[in-house]
């Protein structure tokens, strides 16, 4: 068993803020998608829906499409937040146990504290919030925290694998990976995909660029092709689709059918921009320092109390008191000022309760790792 706490990694490297700024900018567009997620979706709470404007449904409004792109924002900062993870974890040797111990205690405790607050405050959620609230890992809360925890938890077994396969092994794996998960199931969910197994897939299609593709990944050059490509074919597409909408009724509401995590097209952006990234490096305290909250940042704006109760009604109060003749603006600055506030409650629960929770993570993991072994063993006994 590691002694190492969790927050402490001696074989770490320092870390590149070229990539670190990218997760910040990541994080940030997720945050952007998950504000236009509550313009355009109806609050299942709120009794009024007067602020809510409807992208699923095809126009000519300049407004809608804007919005529309922007919506696409958070399926792009997720691919740019995973691929700057699963890259460097492909050549990591060391799972932390006490990390994923670390991750559940920590989601499951700012959940805890955002319910006690809302309800000190003198709201009332349903029964079946409450329960969420107090399982938030469990009950998929937040769909990336627990699929990194899964993926944390797998990766050695990934890298185990991609070590022993042969490159036309791993090729074949990666290539039906991708095909399968984020080109047929792009156009129609199929073959029992998840958001799992479309990460895996991807990890592994990662590992064979990482591994036989090396000069193909570090090239300036091509990934500034490819991310161009990607773009105007993402455009292209959602400008298609519109048209078709417009003349074609069975289309009409199917605008939002694109923005899904299988999207070829923002995958591509996304690893292009990696790539370039990079080639960049230097070192700032600050970058490094927002970067690193950023999952807190995630869980925090993202929390299903924020986002079922708060958020809808903050874009209610611009609406009856600003109106949407500058909604582009409106985006913008909702997006910013929930991410400025979730950074600083971020920072004030990092130097304070998640001390506590490091602390427990570190005493609790060696129980659960003496437990497991015990299971093990008897497992391994031969009858």
């Amino acid at each position: 068993m590691n002694n190492t706490s969790v927050l402490t990694n001696p074989q770490r490297k320092e870390r590149n803020s070229a990539i670190e700024a990218l997760k910040i900018a990541g994080i940030l567009l997720i945050v952007m998608s998950h504000v236009i997620q509550s313009l355009r979706l109806k609050s299942t709470v709120l009794p009024y829906s007067d602020y809510v404007i409807d992208t699923a449904v095809a126009s000519q409004s300049a407004r809608v499409l804007i919005l529309r792109f922007f919506s696409y924002s958070g399926q792009f900062g997720n691919w740019l937040f995973y691929l700057c993870s699963a890259w460097f974890l492909l050549d990591s040797k060391q799972n932390r146990k006490s990390k994923i111990t670390f991750f559940i205690i920590n989601v499951w405790t700012v959940s805890v504290i955002i319910l006690a607050v809302y309800l000190a405050s003198h709201h009332s959620v349903s029964a079946k919030t409450a329960v969420r609230c107090l399982l938030p890992t469990s009950w998929n809360n937040n769909w990336y925290i627990t699929c990194y925890i899964l993926l944390y938890a797998l990766y050695p077994y990934f890298n185990i694998l991609i070590e022993k396969l042969s490159q036309k092994q791993l090729f074949a794996l990666s290539a039906s990976g991708i095909v399968l998960y984020t080109g047929i199931n792009f156009l129609k969910e199929s073959f029992f995909s998840n958001k799992f197994i479309i990460w895996v897939a991807v990890y592994f299609a990662a590992a064979y660029v990482k591994k036989y593709l090396p000069r193909l990944a570090d090239s300036v050059k091509a990934n500034v092709k490819l991310f161009a490509i990607a773009m105007l074919c993402h455009i292209a597409l959602m400008l298609l689709t519109n048209y078709a909408g417009l003349h074609i009724s069975a289309f009409s509401n199917q605008m939002n059918h694109w923005i899904n995590i299988s999207n070829p097209m923002l995958l591509a952006m996304a690893a292009a921009l990696f790539n370039i990234m990079r080639n960049f490096h230097f070192s700032n305290k600050a970058i490094n320092y927002v970067s690193g909250l950023s999952l807190l940042i995630y869980i925090l704006h993202e929390n299903i109390i924020v986002r079922t109760y708060l958020r809808p009604y903050v874009w209610h109060y611009l609406y009856n008191q600003y109106g949407y003749g500058h909604l582009a603006l409106l985006v913008v600055a909702y997006s910013a000022a929930l991410f400025t506030a979730c950074a600083v409650l971020a920072s004030v629960y990092k130097f304070t309760l998640e001390r506590l929770v490091v602390k427990a993570a570190d005493r609790v993991t060696p129980l659960l790792s003496k437990m497991y072994h015990k299971i093990e063993d008897k497992a391994m006994k031969k009858n």
